[in-house]
């Protein structure tokens, strides 16, 4: 695997990068009073007798897959492509840019001459790749390590296959952006940054300020001024609104997209028509880099505002909608970081061969289909079946290198003194771990001696719970028990009779409802009741569209579901589960609360067979608590 990228490696972009990200979900969203927004008095960059410039910024955004599927967006990627190539023959000083390493991709997998062209076009400074990424993806939901994925095979893409380091980081129709993301951006080389949303009325920010990210990083930000592909009529606007405080540079988006097209002739004609308007701003053909290198130049430069926080929100109902692509990026992420991690072990001690290019391919996967709109949950049904399709491909890359080389690990463990069974069991983690181990097995005939608990070499006895099957067959139940493993590595346990040591007791801090549905106390170490009703179910009104465009919170409840039944399904030595189901109107809804022994924590397992029409089900916990605290919320200061 290409590890590095301009000397900077994958392992210190984890170590230095999981604490911003980690920081950036506990970040409030909520919009804040910018201090230090307006230059100091006495040092304005604008010289009276000196014409303001607007930057034109020629801009195609093209949606991988949104209201078509990704095969007409590499198509419109080609086309656009072309046009934005023409357009520069047609006028000297057009300029042109784009991001997304996977557009670029496609051109040169499919149409190498042009690709070529634009290659001349980057060294000749006209077209210029901004981004980076594969694409633009959910600034939000991505694992640390997928964003650290974006930066390296991206960026190394854009070098290798275009001759350029990526220094602007561009987002701009990310639906927001996590507090960590300076902190991964710089580490990668980038020190500019370019996004949108959340827009003017979601969130009051400056259109020019410093970024900064938990650890200190600083990303010098736009905010794009009102449309990433607007047209020529708003240039007007943009000439008196479109420039930061204390600035003389402001920049203004051109072309035509979504699903692409770059910029038309028309709007280039009539851009060379109100070049002759004195009234207007000068109006120049530029790159982003060529802006924000005037904006440096500039004497407000030094006197940019600070913002320390996460960027939020845009269209808060992506964050709900088509949960199972979620779950499914969540999986393959967990997959190729768990393989990744044991093939270097099967490499070293086995010399099994590390799968380093099909596990960048499976990135690859993974993180195209963290574009935001496929990751969000508003594209076309047809799109998540070829998301289905391509994570799931990933996934399969994953389980088979990390299954080959735990087979090949295992083999290799002396098992001569073993007298029936044992199970292999490895940690992943760079921590030690007390972790639940489950799964699969026969269970000895009633009338033999049955396996009762877990026998560690160190002679320590875990014991194991039979637990039904999950399938409708019930012949091959689950075995399960909670066991103790080392950092990045492996315990071998065997499979033992006679007597279990005694089972650890339930605790008596989490107590399920008795009388309704859900969880009726939970309490803190000293006694405290933490929750001021039961942890249940509310049914609330929805009738936003798939984004939740303009709707920053769901109040209107409109009833809650009614017990049915309440049932212990398993008590054993590891779990105890308490079986509720519940209906409302049309639907059914089982859950199951599973406790464990000796653990202070429970898991609510939800099986939701819903049938109404914009009606949504949450889950509700109502606290006792009387003014929480969000620790590292945001903050803006001044430079």
């Amino acid at each position: 695997m290409n590890d590095r990228v301009q000397g900077i490696s994958r392992r210190k972009f984890l170590a230095t990068g999981t604490a911003a990200i980690s920081a950036a979900v506990t970040t409030s969203s909520r919009a804040i009073d910018f201090l230090g927004t307006h230059v100091a008095a006495g040092h304005t960059g604008t010289n009276v007798a000196q014409r303001k410039v607007l930057h034109i910024i020629g801009h195609s955004h093209i949606d991988a897959a949104w209201l078509w599927p990704w095969r007409d967006g590499a198509d419109e990627a080609l086309n656009t492509f072309r046009s934005a190539l023409d357009r520069m023959k047609e006028t000297p000083d057009f300029c042109y840019s784009h991001s997304s390493a996977a557009h670029y991709r496609w051109v040169q997998n499919a149409d190498p001459g042009m690709f070529s062209e634009i290659r001349d076009r980057v060294r000749e400074g006209r077209w210029e790749v901004v981004g980076g990424w594969p694409v633009e993806p959910d600034c939000n939901i991505p694992a640390t390590e997928s964003f650290v994925r974006h930066c390296l095979y991206g960026k190394a893409y854009c070098q290798r296959s275009l001759g350029v380091d990526v220094k602007i980081g561009f987002n701009p129709d990310s639906f927001g952006h996590a507090a960590g993301l300076p902190t991964f951006l710089k580490r990668a080389g980038y020190d500019y940054y370019v996004f949108q949303r959340p827009q003017e009325h979601e969130m009051k920010l400056p259109l020019l300020f410093w970024w900064e990210g938990p650890d200190g990083s600083r990303l010098l930000t736009l905010r794009i001024f009102k449309d990433y592909d607007a047209d020529t009529s708003m240039i007007a606007e943009a000439a008196k609104n479109g420039f930061a405080d204390g600035f003389d540079h402001g920049a203004f988006f051109l072309g035509v997209g979504d699903h692409g097209g770059a910029v038309t002739r028309e709007q280039i004609k009539k851009v060379q028509e109100l070049k002759k308007d004195s009234n207007l701003p000068e109006l120049r053909w530029n790159t982003l880099a060529q802006f924000f290198a005037a904006i440096e130049a500039s004497n407000a430069y030094s006197f940019l505002p600070v913002v320390r926080s996460e960027l939020q929100h845009h269209a808060r109902g992506c964050y709900s909608a088509h949960g199972e692509g979620k779950y499914l990026n969540r999986r393959a992420e967990r997959s190729l970081v768990q393989a990744e991690a044991i093939s270097p072990v099967a490499d070293l001690t086995a010399g099994h061969p590390y799968p380093s290019a099909e596990y960048e391919e499976a990135w690859w996967k993974v993180t195209f289909n963290q574009f935001h709109d496929m990751m969000a949950g508003t594209s076309l049904y047809s799109d998540y079946q070829n998301v289905r399709d391509s994570v799931g491909w990933a996934c399969e890359t994953a389980d088979t290198s990390k299954v080959e080389a735990l087979e090949l690990l295992a083999r290799r463990v002396d098992m001569s003194a073993t007298k029936e069974g044992a199970v292999f069991l490895f940690n992943t983690l760079p921590w030690a771990r007390k972790t639940l181990v489950e799964y699969h097995t026969l269970k000895a005939p009633d009338n033999d001696t049955p396996i009762t608990h877990l026998l560690a070499k160190d002679g320590k006895k875990t014991p194991v719970q039979w637990r039904p099957s999950d399938s409708m067959s019930l012949f091959v139940p689950r075995i399960s028990a909670w066991v103790d493993l080392p950092p990045c590595g492996y315990k071998v346990f065997e499979l033992a009779h006679g007597e279990a040591p005694a089972p650890e007791q339930y605790s008596e801090l989490i107590a399920p409802s008795e009388t309704g549905f859900g969880i009726s106390s939970i309490k803190a170490n000293d006694g405290t009741e933490l929750l001021s009703a039961s942890v249940g179910l509310v049914v609330i009104a929805d009738a936003s569209d798939t984004w939740g465009h303009g709707i920053a919170q769901f109040r209107r409840e409109m009833g809650r579901p009614t017990l049915i039944s309440s049932t212990v399904v398993e008590n054993g030595p590891v779990t105890r589960v308490t079986r509720q189901r519940s209906r409302w109107q049309n639907s059914e809804i089982v859950l199951d609360i599973a406790q464990f022994a000796g653990l202070d924590f429970v898991e609510l397992r939800f099986v939701v067979d819903w049938h109404e029409h914009e009606q949504m089900l949450k889950l509700e916990i109502p606290t006792t608590l009387g003014n929480p605290t969000i620790l590292g919320g945001p903050e803006q200061v001044r430079p």
